[in-house]
């Protein structure tokens, strides 16, 4: 729910972890195996659509000599290649029971720490390889559910760790830690070799966050105390913490400072929209914004700086679409080259060598699921590494265009729509509402694989970026994002904006979201009777009270209190919670809904949708629900993600099919 709290789901006691080397003569080749069984004809498949992007996390080792990526096969396990990119060898991981690579960092050019996790939902470990002995990894924590914050550049062989979840101590709040990377820890859990130091909290608020410097020490701390959020920098000299007087309701911290000593910020200034500037903790003082933006929030930007001079050299951010802006040379020179061949796409900086002469662009739009290039610029040679999605390329994919519209309070908020094929005035089409997750997230100019599956089935798509949605002005993004009520207002203003399009059919209209998007769509069907045909929600939230007391009972650190101040504390506020919590409404709920949960999702708890669908049947109200093995708060299995959008797809079809007239 909160972007601060983390999956707290692991697994116990994992058996010892081997790993096996396999040769891939190149990075293409393994695009065009796996692209040699897909169909190149006939409608869009669910599998294809659905399956697994073959790219992952990529990055360039610091010398630049070995590129480092995750690759998904078609049956979706991770694995990890090394690329060298001048004598074109390959070497790889692959776990042996049945764990998955999750993410990894470069130590040096020649050392990588990693993660594992197992069906996206257990934590595996934490392991340390080395390139030319792959088969001999160091699990340094093989047991508990945790996460890299920092890898101090001064101290080869440490990492700084959080862990999310102790396996030893179920209980045990979030903490820090710093491992030797060089310990083996396979037959325990933290072994005393390994544990370096445990590092002291706050002892104001709770803990709800952690950040590193860009040297990848300890810098801050987040806590949460008092309905405000406070930021505190750590001493390393005597292990101690400060207060930092940086308010946090007015300033949103964006990226270190290479100096390790700065922060860079953004605030909104209503004379000059969202600003962009230094700022100093310890004397608490700010340099000259250095860009701003009348309309787009700058929090959520990528800032690039030098690494020969540490200079910023330039940011990219979401306006309608992604906007790159760069202030140094090489960037600006090299950004131009590549988006001079893909105008219509967004290109995005990825990775950088050290000598600034390898640069790793991902090209994406929504007709792109991504595809990976290298430019070189000692040579100015542009290289094609591979696509994300090589067997969608030729498929009908369809284009998605930026939207705006008007709610009732008179604001104009932002979206996206994608029509399917042959849609037009007379030929008007049905219409799906997609409401993101989060809620505090937003939707983005990008491929969907839900959107191109609602397209090829001939409805037409509209994604608003509601209240609450990130990356707006205050009074979208910030004034009211406590205030459910007005995000389900603002979902009905777009559909009725939606509704009205000439190519549209207003009478046949459904919604469909997960997460807090799920919550909106039963929301839409219980506060808005004749709006829609029909709901379609996976792991939503219909009972809020329910929802605030799992994150105590399950100790989301920093989770409950966040909600206990803004939406009422369970046993007292069952009133205000009732309010707007679906599961309290279902008398009003007239059409059918369709209910999907896994069954080990440790954010919304799958009794959510058991006691909606408990209450539908009592009530005899048209309903399905799907329980869904071995998933969590997110894709599955592929075989159960894929049966999930077969029962979408039959459900859509039989509730949006064109209204039958009696004859007289």
């Amino acid at each position: 729910m909160h972007p601060f709290f983390p999956p707290s789901a692991f697994r116990h006691g994992c058996a010892a972890v081997l790993f096996l080397l396999y040769g891939i003569s190149q990075l293409t080749a393994a695009t065009k195996e796996d692209q040699s069984d897909q169909p190149t004809t006939g409608p869009l498949t669910i599998e294809e659509l659905f399956r697994p992007a073959l790219l992952g996390q990529a990055s360039l080792s610091p010398k630049g000599r070995q590129l480092g990526v995750i690759l998904t096969g078609k049956q979706g396990t991770q694995d990890l290649l090394f690329l060298d990119l001048e004598t074109r060898k390959t070497e790889a991981l692959k776990t042996s029971d049945g764990d998955d690579i999750k993410s990894f960092r470069w130590v040096n050019d020649r050392e990588v720490l990693f993660t594992t996790w197992r069906a996206n939902i257990w934590a595996g470990g934490l392991y340390r390889a080395k390139l030319g002995e792959l088969s001999h990894c160091t699990p340094f924590n093989a047991f508990d559910a945790t996460y890299l914050l920092g890898i101090p550049r001064d101290r080869p062989g440490r990492a700084i760790v959080v862990i999310v979840k102790s396996a030893q101590n179920t209980n045990a709040a979030s903490h820090l830690i710093e491992l030797d990377t060089t310990a083996n820890a396979l037959n325990s859990y933290v072994p005393a070799s390994a544990l370096v130091r445990t590092y002291p909290s706050p002892k104001e608020g709770t803990v709800v966050n952690w950040l590193a410097l860009e040297n990848g020490e300890l810098g801050y701390c987040f806590t949460y105390l008092d309905r405000k959020t406070l930021l505190h920098r750590y001493d390393s000299a005597n292990g101690s913490w400060h207060r930092v007087s940086l308010d946090l309701e007015l300033y949103q911290i964006v990226a270190n400072d290479p100096d390790s000593r700065s922060l860079w910020v953004s605030h909104y200034d209503a004379a000059g929209g969202f600003l962009l500037q230094r700022y100093d903790p310890t004397a608490d003082s700010f340099a000259e914004p250095v860009w701003h933006d009348t309309e787009y929030d700058l929090s959520g930007a990528h800032l690039y700086f030098s690494k020969k001079t540490n200079q910023l050299a330039g940011l990219i951010y979401a306006q309608r679409k992604l906007t790159s802006n760069w202030i140094l040379e090489p960037f600006a020179s090299a950004y131009a080259a590549v988006k001079k061949k893909y105008l219509e796409s967004d290109v995005v900086l990825t990775s950088i060598d050290e000598s600034e002469q390898k640069l790793l662009f991902q090209v994406t739009s929504p007709l792109e699921p991504g595809r990976l290039l290298l430019l070189n610029l000692a040579d100015k040679k542009l290289t094609f590494l591979s696509a994300a999605a090589p067997w969608l390329q030729g498929r009908p994919l369809q284009p998605t265009q930026p939207i705006s519209y008007k709610t009732r309070d008179g604001l104009r908020q932002e979206g996206y729509l994608t029509l399917p094929a042959g849609a037009s005035a007379q030929n008007k089409v049905p219409l799906v509402v997609l409401a993101h997750g989060g809620p505090w997230v937003r939707d983005l100019w990008q491929f969907d694989p839900t959107v191109q599956f609602l397209a090829s089935r001939g409805y037409a798509v509209i994604q608003p970026n509601y209240r609450g949605s990130t990356g707006y002005s205050p009074a979208i993004s910030t004034a009211d994002r406590f205030d459910f009520k007005k995000m389900h207002d603002d979902i009905t203003d777009a559909t009725r904006a939606g509704a009205r399009l000439e190519m549209v059919d207003g009478s046949r209209v459904a919604i469909m979201g997960g997460s807090f998007g799920g919550y909106l769509a039963l929301a839409g069907v219980a506060f808005e009777p004749g709006l829609y045909r029909c709901a379609v929600s996976f792991a939503g939230v219909f009972d809020w009270e329910r929802l605030v007391k799992d994150a105590k009972d399950n100790r989301r650190q920093g989770e409950y209190e966040l909600l206990r101040d803004h939406l009422g504390q369970p046993g007292k506020d069952r009133e205000s919670f009732a309010e707007y919590s679906p599961l309290r409404h279902v008398a009003a709920i007239k059409d059918p809904v369709f209910l999907a949960h896994g069954r080990e999702d440790n954010i919304v708890d799958v009794a959510q949708s058991k006691k909606l669908a408990a209450a539908l049947k009592a009530q005899g109200n048209p309903y399905e629900v799907f329980l869904i093995d071995d998933t969590a708060h997110g894709p599955g299995p592929l075989e159960s993600r894929y049966e999930y959008y077969r029962r979408v797809e039959v459900f859509l079809a039989q509730n949006l099919r064109p209204t039958v007239v009696a004859q007289p």
